[in-house]
């Protein structure tokens, strides 16, 4: 059979069409999706029509019995096709090894609803099971580079039936969860990235300059600060040349750090605190959350408090511009602050630079 689905590119957004040979919907779905398409609708390719000048002539008892045959052939009804854990093996469709399944933690049901669900059988689900459900779309996603939580998921799941509108509630009633959730979170991802994640988007075509110091001063410095050290791990997304670590601050884990350093130099420090509840944030709450900035960067590097210039940016800019980043110069260095509403909290961000080689 021939299918064509259409979406758009995981890694660019760029909108995509492909016709691909496959057994059924599912399996070319699935080579969809490994070419790197996030899918959002899928057509099954019927068959041209043959001509009636091409059509063999069904002549006497022969051809009407034939006719008979499948008027009531296609009178029969339709079996509804069963999920893939209570399908009978076949030499085309081997048994599913549930066993060494990505999501074996989960149970073959939870599985078949992961790859197969639409938000109808959604709507059907306990509390319970929606929620191993989000932690099983969580455990997806994230080998796919879209790492969001179980209640991440519960919430987006929820969020896309509005019943405000019968039609597109009765649309939506029909799609399959595992397509809308890809084409939401790839949204979500390109909404929530970090200034550090736009520098190593462009890292091969930046001009970027090191901060005069080795990842261990760096580090050294930072602790300095604090009266704990932080925890420190390799991003996923470092390079053979670009080496990103993460940092986290054991006492206060709202407390982030990134930096990214090549031949034992660090050319960018990205600092980040968070406000958990961004429903109820106040502005003091903002406050308390830059300042805390503001002394890691005055403690670690030769910088002027920046306090000062980011509340008063803030106070009058719209939201809309501070997301996109404010920054300024001193010393040498650039720091740019924005924030990042994801999820139910907001992050502010400061990113620290070289604007010129020392």
């Amino acid at each position: 059979m021939k299918f064509r689905i259409t979406g758009a590119h995981k890694d660019t957004g760029e909108p995509a069409t492909l016709e691909l040979e496959a057994d059924n919907q599912d399996a070319a779905e699935s080579q969809a999706f490994d070419q790197g398409i996030l899918i959002s609708n899928t057509v099954k390719l019927e068959p041209p029509l043959v001509p009636k000048e091409m059509r063999i002539p069904l002549i006497g008892l022969t051809g009407t019995v034939l006719f008979c045959f499948i008027v009531a052939v296609t009178m029969l009804p339709k079996s509804q096709p069963q999920p893939k854990h209570q399908s009978v093996p076949t030499a085309s469709q081997p048994e599913i090894d549930y066993s060494n399944h990505p999501l074996a933690e989960f149970s073959p049901d939870i599985i078949d609803l992961v790859y197969n669900g639409t938000f109808n059988d959604w709507l059907g689900l306990g509390t319970q099971q929606k929620e191993l459900l989000s932690a099983a779309f969580s455990k997806h996603f994230s080998t796919k580079n879209l790492n969001h939580s179980a209640s991440t998921m519960l919430n987006c799941l929820e969020n896309s039936i509005n019943q405000d509108d019968p039609k597109v509630y009765e649309y939506t009633k029909k799609s399959k969860m595992i397509s809308m959730l890809a084409m939401t979170l790839l949204v979500f991802k390109n909404l929530t990235r970090s200034p550090m994640d736009k520098i190593m988007n462009r890292l091969e075509s930046a001009v970027i300059y090191d901060l005069g110091m080795t990842p261990n001063t760096f580090r050294e410095k930072l602790n300095q600060s604090f009266t704990r050290e932080f925890t420190w791990k390799l991003h996923p997304e470092s390079t053979d040349k670009w080496q990103r670590m993460v940092g986290v601050y054991k006492q206060t884990p709202s407390i982030k750090v990134n930096y990214i350093a090549r031949n034992q130099a660090v050319y960018a420090v990205e600092l980040r605190t968070t406000v958990p509840d961004r429903l109820n944030a106040t502005d003091e709450d903002f406050g308390a959350e830059i300042a805390s900035l503001d002394a890691m960067a005055v403690q670690t590097f030769p910088l002027k408090s920046s306090m000062k210039w980011i509340v008063k940016s803030f106070i009058d800019k719209k939201g809309d511009e501070i997301k996109n980043g404010i920054s300024s110069s001193q010393y040498g260095y650039k720091i740019d602050f924005s924030m990042v509403i994801a999820d139910s909290e907001v992050r502010y961000y400061l990113l620290i630079t070289r604007e010129k080689p020392w």
